[in-house]
């Protein structure tokens, strides 16, 4: 009887993966990728380095144990429609790229894309004082191919974000930057 409900569970896991839902159980994808909340505001507003509002949308950058946490949020006064992420199986924030300099003063631009085959592109609606938050692994994404696969060296990093959408996409558009905040990485990153 056990071997029924697992035949079941994988072809239901199957059947949500070809549809493109992204409730499948973490345990089942390759990696833990960031996480969207949406809330009237953040947990730990406190701790967010905003960077300059633009047309009612400003971001925010924040320490979130080994991970970071970009915040969008309307401070606007009308509802936006903002381009969250991208659901290829994992997520993507095709949108946002991550600026690290060393305590040497070295560089590093992060994308938060990976190859993809199919994707659909996910949108959210802000109403004045909301917001949506994503988790970033920094130290996974520096060893996606498109960022080089070089881990981050031990060491201390400031952290800057950029948020850019261009015209033309039924959307807010513009560009944003927030940070820095600082990075710790104790080890070399996986």
């Amino acid at each position: 009887m056990s071997s029924f409900f697992i035949v079941n569970y994988f072809r239901l896991l199957a059947l949500l993966v070809l549809l493109g839902c992204s409730h499948v159980p973490a345990s089942i994808t390759r990696e833990v990728q960031p996480i969207m909340n949406l809330s009237k505001t953040s947990s730990n507003a406190a701790s967010v380095s905003w960077g300059k509002q633009v047309s009612g949308l400003r971001l925010g950058l924040s320490p979130d144990g080994g991970l970071v946490e970009l915040h969008l949020q309307n401070v606007g006064t009308a509802p936006l429609e903002v381009l969250s992420h991208v659901n290829a199986g994992d997520i993507h924030l095709d949108w946002y790229t991550l600026h690290l300099t060393d305590e040497k003063g070295n560089t590093r631009k992060l994308k938060l894309v990976d190859e993809r085959d199919k994707s659909g592109i996910v949108r959210a609606h802000l109403e004045p004082g909301g917001s949506i938050q994503h988790q970033v692994n920094v130290g996974v994404w520096a060893t996606h191919s498109i960022n080089g696969t070089k881990p981050l060296a031990a060491g201390t990093y400031k952290l800057y974000a950029v948020y850019e959408v261009e015209p033309g996409r039924n959307s807010w558009s513009g560009r944003l930057e927030a940070g820095p905040i600082m990075l710790t990485v104790s080890q070399t990153s996986p």
